[in-house]
């Protein structure tokens, strides 16, 4: 399992550590992403544009480093509080084969 820091609550809404502790709580395998925290690359679906289809290939092509920086975990499950960054992460899998590690 990793996490996701979604932009709005990590950078905007001070959410760092509180996550983390409830992850580490229940993740039998807890695997950080880097950069994290303030660093975390976006996932490219921020400010509700994974909801504007015109603009998939885009978000697709903006959320690669993020699917590169989840790849590198070898986590089977990401973590993430925003709608808009689980949408996206979803599309992210599909499109790069996140599910096939």
């Amino acid at each position: 399992m990793t996490h996701h820091d979604s932009c709005n609550l990590t950078r905007n809404g001070g959410l760092l550590e509180e996550p983390r502790i409830v992850l580490h709580a229940v993740a039998e395998d807890f695997r950080e992403m880097y950069p994290n925290r303030e660093e975390n690359y976006c996932c490219g679906g921020g400010g509700g544009i994974v909801a504007v289809a015109e603009w998939e290939d885009r978000r697709l092509e903006a959320g690669q480093p993020k699917a590169n920086q989840i790849k590198t975990t070898g986590a089977q499950i990401v973590v993430a509080a925003c709608d808009n960054c689980r949408i996206q992460l979803s599309e992210l899998s599909e499109h790069y084969n996140l599910r096939n590690l």
